[in-house]
């Protein structure tokens, strides 16, 4: 897989430029408590968690995440991974790939709240990093919300979108490239 270079923006700096996802609301701690959870998350899908090493307020999160995989009967083949597409220069890190019963090569988003909210934006997020990852393939992508209390909810954005999700991201990306060179 590609290495990080500081030079190319990021999936989802580009659609926070251009307002399409808004982290404001997010706090310091907030992300920083994602951070850990998609570590551990990280780990348990390479099957070496080690529970005792996860905060007792995110067991919840991680516990989602486990019971989704387990209710999807996931195949985990990409964890954290970065992503790059050199042709239109962006990066990004990707939370899961692998496949639904075996079958279906799909692509996961974990968002971690009390709510369990997905919004909308992140199909474009998810056709990003497929596009990146594999710019033939076309790919499921779902994005789980992850509750404390140990639930989860899914969004499944439409496959049958998958392209027009790359164009409009690609879209977006040029604006945010234009904007970058009339600073």
């Amino acid at each position: 897989m590609p290495e990080a270079n500081s030079n190319l923006p990021h999936v989802t700096a580009v659609l926070s430029t251009l307002g399409l996802y808004d982290f404001r609301w997010a706090s310091e701690q907030a992300k920083e408590r994602g951070s850990r959870i998609h570590r551990a998350i990280s780990f348990l899908a390479d099957n070496d968690l080690d529970w005792k090493s996860v905060d007792e307020e995110e067991v919840g999160y991680v516990r989602a995440a486990q019971k989704f995989l387990r209710d999807t009967e996931f195949k985990v083949e990409l964890v954290e991974c970065h992503v790059s597409n050199p042709v239109y220069g962006y990066q990004g890190t990707l939370d899961l790939e692998g496949r639904v019963r075996g079958i279906r090569r799909t692509l996961v988003d974990w968002k971690s709240s009390e709510t369990g909210l997905v919004v909308d934006e992140v199909a474009l997020q998810l056709a990003a990093y497929g596009f990146a990852l594999d710019p033939a393939a076309i790919f499921d992508r779902v994005g789980v919300g992850l509750m404390p209390d140990g639930t989860y909810k899914i969004k499944w954005f439409k496959t049958e979108d998958y392209r027009e999700d790359c164009h409009d991201f690609l879209a977006a990306l040029r604006v945010c490239k234009r904007l970058e060179r009339t600073k």
